[in-house]
């Protein structure tokens, strides 16, 4: 799925139904995706990931398009708060991984690549849904015009800033604007 694409899904009814079938199938994916490793129950973050996965899919399997967006705005706000620290028992997860030996870098890097670029789907349109039903101003995460040179200016800034907080002094920077470049930008 395409940011263009996640951009026009701000119909909340539409967007629910959409992930009422698709999260569980991301979830699940994640799940297999440990079972899969050998020996994935000897290392406690991989434990941990496929715990935290494995509630996420029976929360959202135990949901209905009968249940009100509040139940399922509550869902995926708690599934978020208890995946939190996902990154951290990942990361922790392919070290032990790597320092015993169990598999090679490259099956380490495999399995980082296919978990990772999978977790920043799952997030993306979770973050979606609950930013555009959030009650006090509905908005998509997506900026469908972002501004590169806006954004290189604001990190210019502060990387200027930096250098004369710690060395008390910047070097120029100079910002080449080519034209008017617009595209869809997670914000």
């Amino acid at each position: 799925m395409t940011l263009q694409q996640i951009l026009h899904l701000t119909d909340p009814a539409a967007l629910r139904t959409f992930l009422l079938e698709e999260l569980p199938i991301r979830y699940a994916r994640r799940v297999q995706l440990v079972e899969s490793l050998p020996n994935w129950k000897s290392y406690p973050s991989m434990r941990m990931i496929r715990s935290l996965y494995a509630e996420a899919f029976r929360r959202l399997r135990a949901l209905t398009q009968d249940d009100n967006e509040d139940t399922f705005r509550r869902t995926l706000q708690d599934i978020k708060r208890k995946n939190a620290n996902m990154l951290f028992h990942v990361v922790r997860g392919a070290r032990a991984v790597r320092t015993n030996k169990s598999f090679t870098d490259d099956q380490v890097n495999r399995f980082l690549d296919e978990f990772l670029t999978a977790r920043i789907g799952t997030d993306i349109l979770s973050s979606q849904y609950l930013s555009i039903t959030r009650p006090d101003s509905p908005t998509s995460i997506i900026n469908p015009e972002c501004d590169p040179v806006t954004v290189v200016r604001a990190a210019a800034n502060d990387a200027a800033t930096l250098c004369r907080h710690h060395y008390g002094w910047s070097p120029p920077i100079d910002i080449v604007d080519v034209g008017q470049v617009r595209f869809p930008f997670i914000s």
